[in-house]
């Protein structure tokens, strides 16, 4: 399946989103979900992306590394919320590399970087 979180990830991997079990009916009138037996569970990641939720098919074997990847993000922004409430003079070095190497990737694929390298 195109667009599948895979287990070759790393554990640095974040996953902006959540994983959701759901069963599902295929649609064919014979079968034993048209009577209510649904088919599954399957799991799905879904992610924010713009205004929109996309839903992403998550493979079982799958689902252990996107589970870790979806925890790694809530800890990112629990770390995040930290230094907002405390101050970031109190941030460690790494994050504060990380946030402003994140903040040029941003400001690089908007073309924003050119204009402030000019001013």
């Amino acid at each position: 399946m195109k667009n599948t979180p895979s287990t070759a990830q790393s554990p640095s991997v974040r996953l902006r989103g959540w994983l959701c079990q759901q069963m599902v009916r295929c649609g064919r009138p014979n079968c034993r979900c048209a009577s209510g037996r649904l088919h599954g569970p399957y799991y799905y990641l879904f992610e924010f992306d713009g205004e929109r939720v996309r839903k992403r098919y998550v493979r079982k074997r799958d689902l252990a590394s996107a589970q870790a990847a979806c925890a790694a993000w809530r800890t990112h922004c629990a770390r995040l919320d930290l230094y907002n409430q405390i101050g970031w003079e109190h941030a460690p070095a790494d994050l504060l590399a990380e946030l402003q190497e994140n903040m040029d990737q941003g400001l690089r694929a908007t073309g924003f970087d050119r204009w402030r390298a000019d001013t």
